[in-house]
């Protein structure tokens, strides 16, 4: 595993926001037994009540919505600058569409620290792998999609694809999307895509400090 160098995360986004992140890779089938495995390994104690897998509809249709979906600020907390008639007439999201995206963003700035109170320091090192097939088939194939567009976009697909992640990693998981920041996203949208180029996998590291969580590809 690669060392990483303690940066900011404003000078991290600063660093990385303006490079290309690939063409967005549209992928739907059935899911793997790792999925259901990872469904029923997800901390009970911490995850509470969260959103499900989105579909691959609903991630094209995010992605659509391009600079209308927006960090609020260095966290991972989503914001979207469209009335529910503006998304409904000009990007043809249904009601369902239009409740799900409202949920997603309101998840997304949750940062549940209490997390960190769970045999933290016995877990640091953990891994959760997410192979090459899990990123071209079945539902975390939506954060293929997503990577290539945005890590606004893979933010919003992560919400929903966070709760398929189980063990020790799924814990810290569970702690929110804005407990990540965007640092993670634009790190993660270019491991996606590039494990994706080589035929490999990514998988998901738990490390002391910020993020708490690191992707390689494998």
């Amino acid at each position: 595993m690669s060392i990483l160098v303690a940066v900011s995360r404003s000078d991290f986004v600063k660093g990385a926001s303006g490079a290309a992140l690939g063409v967005a890779l549209a992928a739907a089938g059935m899911a793997s037994p790792a999925f259901a495995r990872g469904a029923e390994n997800i901390h009970a104690g911490v995850a509470g009540t969260r959103l499900g897998p989105p579909s691959p509809e609903f991630i094209q249709r995010v992605i659509s919505l391009g600079e209308n979906l927006q960090f609020k600020d260095d966290t991972g907390a989503l914001s979207v600058h469209l009335t529910d008639a503006d998304l409904r007439t000009r990007f043809d999201f249904s009601d369902n569409d239009v409740n799900h995206l409202r949920a997603v963003v309101a998840e997304s700035a949750r940062a549940d620290k209490d997390v960190y109170e769970h045999d933290y320091i016995v877990r640091s090192g953990a891994r959760f792998y997410i192979s090459n097939q899990d990123l071209t088939a079945g539902v975390f194939s939506v954060l293929a999609t997503a990577a290539g567009s945005s890590p606004e976009a893979l933010a919003a697909a992560w919400v929903g694809v966070s709760t398929m992640i189980g063990g020790p990693v799924g814990t810290i998981v569970a702690g929110g999307v804005a407990l990540l920041g965007i640092g993670f996203f634009v790190n993660l949208a270019f491991k996606i895509t590039g494990a994706l180029a080589q035929g490999k996998g990514v998988a998901l590291y738990l490390e002391w400090g910020f993020p708490p969580i690191v992707p390689e590809i494998e």
